[in-house]
This record gives structure tokens, sequence and C-alpha cells, in this order.
């Protein structure tokens, strides 16, 4: 594993991660989830042929990193820092590609500042914000991170998931 391009905290749990290895690449660990949103650990373990107080530790530190997260019913899911660190930023790039025309659009109309952003835990992250041509204005930037509860654009977010969603957010990220 190259650890040049993973974040700071990382290499020192690497070595609790090894039996991961089993799937291939960094990238690949994804697969353990199997195309699934959400899985229990009992499903994890399966899977990696552990026994499930070793995948419990993983998991759990890889949620001390902010690479998963777990629901209120015990199944754990990928977050987006997982997806940025295993995919880079070609994902992000994508969505700015195809997002950027429309939020000029948007921009040129209204004359206010178009934020493009993605729920990350309990926060929204900004990934591309177009500001407004106003000499006064408020802007994020690209990188930035906000509570979900504290935006215009969190809040939009939020509206978008079930309920079931939201609550385990907030009972993951309390306010």
């Amino acid at each position: 594993m190259n650890l040049r391009y993973l974040p700071d905290g990382f290499a020192l749990f690497e070595e609790r991660c090894k039996p991961f290895a089993e799937v291939g690449s960094g990238a690949d660990a994804g697969a353990l989830f199997n195309g699934q949103r959400e899985v229990s650990l009992g499903e994890l373990a399966s899977r990696t042929r552990m026994v499930k107080s070793s995948v419990f530790r993983i998991l759990y530190t890889l949620g001390q990193l902010g690479y998963v997260e777990k629901d209120s019913q015990g199944r754990y899911s990928l977050t987006a820092r997982w997806e940025n660190l295993c995919l880079g930023a070609q994902p992000t790039r994508e969505l700015i590609r195809i997002s950027a025309p429309l939020m000029a659009d948007l921009r040129n109309h209204y004359k206010e500042t178009v934020n493009l952003g993605v729920i990350d835990g309990g926060d929204v992250l900004y990934i591309y914000v177009i500001e407004s041509p106003h000499a006064f204005r408020l802007a994020a930037h690209a990188g930035m991170r906000s509570p979900l509860y504290s935006t215009a654009l969190g809040k939009c977010l939020l509206s978008h998931l079930s309920s079931e969603q939201v609550e385990g957010i907030l009972n993951r990220h309390p306010i």
C-alpha cells in the first residue's frame, strides 16, 4: 500500500486491516459491500472469513477515521471519504464537469453564489463553488465542511433522505 496518498492516522491502523487484503487492493475492499449500501457485521465477517470481533475492531477504527458509518440498526456503510480515498478525485471531477454549466447558468440568472456539495458524515462537503458577482457575499470554498443542519445546502440534502437516514445521521452526529 502506498502510504503517501493516505490521510494522517491511516497508516497507524494499516496492520489491523491486512485481513481485508484478501479482496485485493484498498479500493477493492469496497467490494466487501458487494454493491450493497449497508451491510451487517455478520455479513462482513462471513465475507472476510474472520471472526466478528476482528471485523468489529477494523470497522470501529475505520469509523473513527470517518471511512464507514454505522446506522441505528447496526449496519455499516462506506462514506464519501472512503470513496475519495480509494477512487481519488475522478467521480468528483465528473460531477463538477456535469454540474458546472448548470451552476453557471444559475449564478448568472440569480446573481448569487451557487454551491455543489455532498453529505459526508454529519457534514456537507463543498466540492465546487461559483461565487456571486456581488462585492459583499458569504461564500464557501471547495473542501470546506459545515454541519448539515447549519446550512441551506445541508438542509436541502437532508430533505431528500428518508426519515430513518436523517435520524441515523443525527444519532451519529448530534447537534
